[in-house]
Formats: structure tokens, C-alpha cells, sequence
């Protein structure tokens, strides 16, 4: 199965945020993560959720617990948030949008 990380972050201004996301996302990469998709939540504007597809768990643990991701959120504005350790189900995929 496929591992994917799911992120939400609570900031306190939207391009702020995005900056220093962007800025770290080389990091990220070299971690083993590869951003799918970055997306504000339509009804919590301080809310905004990001999917990586995985390569390596250890590797993005180990990222995540750097101090480098603590000063990139300090950076960013980051006020909390959470993640989620996703598996792919095998056979699943977008049917589109009802």
C-alpha cells in the first residue's frame, strides 16, 4: 500500500505561510516527500491542509522532528496542527465529482 502523510496547519496569515512552505519544500523533497496538494479550508481561513505521497517513513519522521521543520513553522506563522499517516487502498481512485 501506498503511504501518503496528511497535515493540517493553523497559521495566522495565508502568504506568510505559503512562503516559507515553498522555501522548505526542497527539504521536504530530500526527506522522500512529494507534495500532492496544498488546500485552505473554505470554512476555517486559518486552516490549511497538505497531502504528501511518502517514500520513506523514517526518513519524514525524521524531518518533521528536526529542528529545521520547528524554525520552518515558526517562520511560517504556524499557531498548531496535526498529521495523519495515510495507506493507499489498493483498487482506490477518483471516480469524480458527483
Amino acid at each position: 500500500m501506498a503511504l501518503q502523510l496528511f497535515c493540517t496547519n493553523h497559521v495566522g496569515e495565508l502568504e506568510r505561510f505559503r512562503a516559507a512552505f515553498e522555501a522548505d519544500l526542497p527539504r521536504a523533497r530530500a526527506a522522500g516527500l512529494a507534495l500532492v496538494s496544498l488546500w485552505r479550508d473554505a470554512d476555517r481561513p486559518d486552516a490549511v491542509h497538505f497531502l504528501f505521497d511518502v517514500a520513506d517513513r523514517a526518513r519524514a519522521e525524521a524531518f518533521m522532528a528536526g529542528p529545521e521543520s520547528a524554525a520552518s513553522g515558526q517562520r511560517a506563522g504556524v499557531t498548531g496542527g496535526d498529521y495523519h499517516w495515510l495507506e493507499r487502498l489498493d483498487g482506490s481512485r477518483d471516480h469524480g465529482a458527483a
